[in-house]
């Protein structure tokens, strides 16, 4: 009876054709809630940034905050909703509804603020701009083909499993992955 059952799920391709995250239980909704959770675990973050101009030899310093709230899980939609908020210096600089379409995803990356600032300085046209960041900030970019969509996080692990969970999310969504 159970080389029959055995037979069976492998010739309609269960057993072959599972994917290694069915097998392990990890669903894409169970996958969704955890990067809802860690999301959400993350609170208000603040943050100092304290930059250097090299070729004019001035500095400045930039306090920020963070919070996505409201996250919320649509499995249908492969999407992680949430409210956004950013304030630059005590000003508002986003406050807007938002979220990770991961199944338009095309990639997702983490990397820490001071290296994503140093990335759009010099975009920017100031190389010779460097900043340090206190406490220490990981940012997670989901990337799709018309935009890349950002979350903040206190602690590189948290980060780098959210990543890996993203991805997991990506694939078990079809999602339009970059090849290289």
């Amino acid at each position: 009876m159970m080389i029959r059952l055995l037979i069976a799920c492998a010739s309609l391709g269960l057993l072959s054709s599972a994917s290694p995250a069915i097998a392990q239980g990890r669903s894409l909704e169970s996958s969704l809630n955890f990067i809802r959770d860690q999301i959400v675990s993350q609170g208000r973050i603040d943050y100092v940034a304290n930059l250097h101009d090299s070729a004019t030899n001035q500095s400045w310093t930039n306090q920020f905050s963070a919070l996505a709230s409201n996250v919320t899980v649509d499995v249908s939609g492969c999407r992680i909703g949430f409210h956004w908020f950013t304030s630059l210096d005590g000003k508002t600089v986003q406050d807007m509804d938002g979220g990770l379409p991961l199944r338009l995803a095309s990639a997702v990356s983490v990397v820490n603020r001071e290296q994503e600032i140093r990335s759009q300085v010099v975009e920017a046209g100031h190389p010779t701009w460097v900043a340090t960041v206190s406490p220490a900030v990981w940012v997670v970019t989901v990337k799709t083909s018309t935009k890349s969509h950002v979350l903040d996080f206190t602690n590189q692990d948290t980060a780098e499993r959210a990543v890996r969970a993203i991805d997991h999310v990506m694939d078990l969504c079809g999602s339009p992955k970059e090849k290289f």
